[in-house]
């Protein structure tokens, strides 16, 4: 059963908010940690983390635009934009690795950046359940 366009409009700004909240947290959290790197000797692969941190927020914006599409169609619909969504961005990240090795990124610096993402996206998630109770 397809939702209405009005409240397709009331999800994507409240998903615009919270991609506003969880780009800063990311922010932050990258941040910490390249002062970290730099303070313990390895400002050299804060390029690296940095690049980690972005693709993750990529690929979250990603899913969330794909979500937002997913709510207007039918089920069967929405589940094979959401199937096909999830190969494209898993190809584009593949492919994103690929470039940064060969530009000389450090890919387990990359990782790192991709986990520090991933750890706000906890922590954002967190902070919203606790909001809910």
């Amino acid at each position: 059963m397809p939702v209405s366009s009005a409240g397709v409009m009331v999800s994507a700004r409240l998903n615009g908010r919270l991609v506003a909240k969880l780009a800063v947290l990311q922010m932050i959290l990258a941040l910490l940690l390249a002062l970290m790197l730099e303070v313990a000797g390895f400002g050299r692969f804060i390029p690296s983390m940095l690049l980690g941190v972005v693709l993750m927020f990529l690929n979250g914006a990603a899913l969330m635009y794909t979500m937002q599409r997913v709510a207007v169609l039918s089920r069967k619909s929405g589940q094979r934009l959401l199937y096909a969504g999830a190969a494209v961005r898993f190809v584009l990240l593949i492919l994103a690795l690929v470039a940064a090795h060969g530009l000389g990124f450090y890919l387990p610096w990359v990782a790192g950046g991709m986990l520090v993402a991933q750890v706000a996206v906890y922590i954002a998630g967190f902070r919203e359940v606790l909001r809910w109770r």
